[in-house]
């Protein structure tokens, strides 16, 4: 896990804001990975992840490029290089194959909108993700001032939240 820590220029405010994993349970207790970005939510009134759906023609190019046994060339040599046989690439390239089936089946079938995966809002905003920035920064909603990043770091998961194909939250961590 990542984390950031933000504060306001105006009113001093702090955030903090954490990449973790998440993941959806489907039917017949199929998981896949969840992906989110960050976002103001303004039902929180602060900074959180919130659910992020590729566009499905994305997804439908990714799973035919999968079907054809295409990796990306930096994902091989990346894999190749820490060990990864040609037979764990293949059997890699099909677990990609089969999360991203499934993940193209549950946007088509979804009914709400993508959610805060706090509180379950739909009421927030994007906001960019600057990952080569040094100095990471954006508005703050309602202030008027600019949150800078303050500090970054790495820490261990302790939970691992999961939720349902509409964007519901199925365990209490």
């Amino acid at each position: 896990m990542f984390f950031s820590e933000f504060t306001c220029n105006r009113c001093q405010a702090e955030v903090r804001y954490s990449i973790r994993s998440w993941s959806y349970r489907l039917a017949d207790d199929i998981e896949c990975t969840l992906h989110a970005s960050r976002v103001w939510c303004n039902d929180c009134n602060t900074l959180r992840s919130a659910e992020y759906f590729p566009t499905m023609d994305y997804l439908k190019a990714k799973i035919e490029r999968l079907r054809g046994g295409q990796l990306p060339e930096w994902e091989v040599e990346y894999l190749s290089q820490r060990g990864m046989s040609k037979k764990d690439l293949d059997e890699f390239a099909a677990d990609l194959l089969k999360e991203a089936t499934v993940y193209l089946g549950l946007i088509e079938a979804r009914q709400s909108p993508p959610r805060c995966l706090e509180c379950a809002s739909t009421n927030f905003v994007r906001i960019p993700e600057r990952p080569d920035v040094v100095d990471d920064y954006f508005e703050h909603p309602g202030c008027g001032g600019t949150f800078h990043q303050t500090q970054q770091g790495r820490g261990r998961q302790s939970e691992y939240p999961t939720y349902d194909a509409e964007g519901n939250r199925l365990n209490d961590y």
